[in-house]
């Protein structure tokens, strides 16, 4: 979702438009967790305006040293997940709390994409047990460490020098 596709890429701040507007339509996490599980709800925002992911094309691709292979139903799914909660590009705000509303919506993103594609095989190739898609306890820290800890301090290491890392 983040785009950070080349290894140590370091990720970038979200818009301050984008989070305002995010502002603008929703004021508490429960209307965020509805928004998100409803995927028959309208979306907030055309899926074609989500530019998170759009560089990507279904099919296999090297990441890294490893190979994904990336089926147009996932990538789909994840843009409209992201249109129901009106995030044009996905990009934590390293710059606040982790459960800041606009934090909690990229969260909630990430880990809905990320189950549905565990549970529809695309991370077969992974070895990854499905059994533990459904297991927020575990998922929820995981995220939390990777975006607002290993990612976060990535971020602040770069903003205060700039083209290092």
């Amino acid at each position: 979702l983040w785009g950070l596709l080349e290894q140590k890429t370091v990720p970038g701040p979200p818009s301050q438009e984008s989070i305002r507007e995010f502002h603008s339509r929703f004021s508490n996490a429960d209307m965020i967790e509805s928004a998100a599980a409803n995927e028959g709800a309208p979306t907030i925002i055309p899926v074609s305006e989500v530019i998170s992911l759009a560089s990507l094309k279904a099919g296999r691709k090297k990441v890294g040293q490893g190979l994904v292979n990336i089926e147009e139903f996932h990538l789909s799914y994840s843009k409209a997940t992201l249109a129901r909660l009106g995030i044009r590009k996905w990009a934590p705000d390293l710059e606040d709390s982790p459960s800041s509303l606009y934090n909690e919506a990229c969260r909630q993103a990430a880990l809905k994409t990320f189950r549905h594609a565990v549970v529809g095989c695309a991370y077969t190739y992974m070895n990854v047990d499905p059994k533990y898609a459904a297991d927020l306890e575990l998922l929820i820290p995981a995220y939390n460490h990777y975006v607002h800890f290993l990612q976060s301090n990535r971020y602040q290491r770069e903003k205060k020098e700039v083209g290092k890392f």
